[in-house]
């Protein structure tokens, strides 16, 4: 089992500082309820589940950890991400393409490393095992992937756990050369692989290269034995923290545990998705930090953990296997100088999402205040910190991360550690002001020991130029358009959607449009409800302008569903959007919604 190790500061940055930005702006917390993921249920009965027929030339067994990959594995590099796993390349790759398929689709036989078989359907399966000893989780990896339209690819464990369809479409957009694919994480020793041809059988070309070989920290692939490791007993669940209640949930859903590659070994760190609070479309950006990832590489094989917290203080934490999660991203932006990553996830985070709002100005810090964060220490469930801003750090400044690039803060409550990197530091309104970096001072090894030591964040106000065309993008003209899902009203200048969430049955609706005029429109849902004759929501804008220069929203909601409803004014940009709570009946009348 990879042995816990503790962060210290690195003292080897590049510095480059860009220019602040000239007028400084800021963002709101937002939420968006994201549809739900497939079915496992549904994925399972798509497969052709081989596993048994499976014969030795079917089975690769990868064989234990070399002395130097197990002195790799548990190295833990000064300042870096906590190395949780290795990339182990494959001696006999497992391929098949169009031409072997159709000399052997006859007959159920091994073919290119597989196990090929015609099912009753009259579809065709290529299923093939992958273990690696010692292994607690593995991933896949593609040199080649290229499969027919109709055709479906998963990864899946014996005991239930599956992650597809990987379809070419799929593929492309988070590998556009299909040459550098990483699956998703399958947590158990042995790895499976199938595709099903339900139809055309070319184009084929496929090949397994290398896998990942994942040894989890205690917490997570052993939790039974993990009890409350030595400096980590000032650790808060999200959970069991009662003040900030509101804040503290912003936070949890917003941060994803993150596994990726880089340089042959694999890593943990975390990262919060980033409001864009000028367009309400709720892009997947996410915010981590430099020394995590910075590389195109590592951002394609990135897989980004959701909800990884007990849902009650004192309970267990769900299994990693069972969570949602987002593979691969696209590399923005990304520098040393505030240590700063900027990624755009490839595939949207699932179920309720918040989206920490951020302030661009220096000014936004102010001495004496207390900084939040919740971040995945040792990769494990998110945990709770708190610290307060120091202007002139008592143990110092560290060298390369000066007090104009870095934030220095005292702990206060709760700890940090390896798999923290990245994560954000908010004020109390759930803004950015920074991402983890690491701590400075005399004695870094215990993160409970505030004394010696302060924590390190990359200042926001220092990235946000390298990332403002993202965050602050120029303000779309294009009216509204209406749909069975767009409300649009005051002549088409303000679009209006709908995202709602049922808490019984964890079912998505984006909502119906059941009528609408120039000034009102009612939402029915026909997903949750089955019925889209049944108005749900009312909502309607109204100009104000002659009693105080703006335009009014006004909405009632007639359904105890969680929803957020999302108003833009496609004139200037402008977002607001209004949330409820599940199990609460609200409405309101927002008379300053739009200049």
């Amino acid at each position: 089992m990879l042995k816990q190790r503790l962060f210290t500061v690195a003292l080897s940055l590049s510095l480059s500082l860009p220019a602040l930005a000239a007028s400084p702006s800021s963002s709101d917390v937002a939420v968006r309820l994201w549809p739900a993921a497939e079915a496992t249920r549904a994925q399972i009965d798509d497969l052709a589940m081989a596993v048994h027929d499976l014969t030795p030339l079917d089975r690769h067994h990868v064989g234990p950890l070399s002395s130097g990959e197990l002195a790799t594995l548990t190295e833990q590099t000064p300042g870096g991400p906590l190395r949780v796993g290795l990339v182990r390349n494959l001696t006999h790759a497992p391929r098949i393409d169009s031409l072997a398929l159709e000399a052997a689709a006859g007959a159920k036989r091994s073919a290119g490393g597989g196990l090929l078989r015609r099912e009753s359907d009259g579809s065709i399966s290529w299923t093939l095992a992958i273990d690696s000893a010692a292994a607690d989780a593995m991933r896949i990896h593609f040199d080649r992937f290229l499969i027919p339209a109709g055709a479906k690819a998963f990864v899946y464990a014996e005991e239930g756990e599956v992650h597809g369809p990987y379809t070419n479409e799929l593929v492309r957009s988070i590998a556009p050369a299909g040459d550098d694919f990483w699956t998703n994480t399958v947590h158990a020793p042995t790895i499976y692989f199938e595709v099903r041809f339900a139809g055309a059988t070319a184009p084929l070309d496929l090949s397994i290269d290398a896998i990942a070989h994942l040894e989890l920290p205690a917490s997570d692939a052993r939790p039974e034995l993990s009890g409350t490791p030595e400096g980590t007993e000032c650790f808060i669940d999200v959970a069991c923290a009662t003040e900030n209640a509101s804040l503290i949930d912003n936070l949890s859903r917003a941060a994803a545990r993150l596994s990726f590659q880089k340089n042959g070994s694999f890593y943990l760190c975390t990262g919060s998705l980033v409001n864009v609070p000028s367009t309400g479309e709720f892009e997947p950006y996410m915010l981590t930090a430099n020394h995590c990832l910075d590389s195109q590489a590592s951002a394609t094989s990135l897989e980004a953990y959701w909800d990884y917290r007990p849902s009650a203080c004192g309970g267990a934490a769900p299994p990693l296997s069972s969570l949602p999660r987002s593979l691969g991203s696209t590399l923005l932006a990304s520098s040393a100088s505030s240590d700063f990553t900027f990624l755009q996830l490839q595939q949207s985070p699932p179920g309720s999402r918040s989206f920490l709002g951020w302030s661009s100005s220096s000014a936004a810090v102010s001495s004496g205040m207390t900084f939040y964060r919740v971040a995945h220490p040792q990769g494990g469930p998110q945990r709770l910190s708190t610290s307060t801003y120091q202007p002139v750090p008592p143990v110092g400044v560290c060298t390369n991360l000066p007090l104009n690039s870095f934030l220095y803060s005292k702990g206060e409550s709760g700890g940090t550690t390896g798999g923290s990197s990245g994560s954000p530091m908010t004020n109390a309104s759930a803004q950015i002001l920074g991402q983890l970096f690491g701590k400075c001072g005399t004695d870094t090894s215990n993160p409970c020991d505030y004394e010696p030591v302060s924590a390190v964040d990359g200042r926001f106000s220092v990235t946000f130029p390298s990332i403002e065309e993202w965050l602050e993008p120029p303000a779309s003209t294009d009216p509204c358009v209406a749909s069975s899902s767009v409300i649009c009203a005051q002549s088409n200048r303000f679009k209006i959607t709908l995202a709602a969430k049922d808490p019984r049955t964890g079912k998505t609706d984006s909502g119906y449009v059941m009528s609408s005029t120039n000034v009102f429109g009612y939402f029915a849902f026909p997903v949750i409800a089955s019925n889209q004759t049944d108005p749900q929501i009312f909502v309607k804008v109204l100009d104000g302008r002659p009693v105080n220069n703006k335009w009014w929203v006004f909405y009632a909601s007639l359904t105890d569903v969680e929803f957020t409803l999302t108003v833009t004014d496609t004139q200037t940009g402008a977002v607001k959007t209004y949330h409820q709570d599940p199990y609460t009946q609200k409405s309101a009348n927002d008379t300053g919604a739009f200049d």
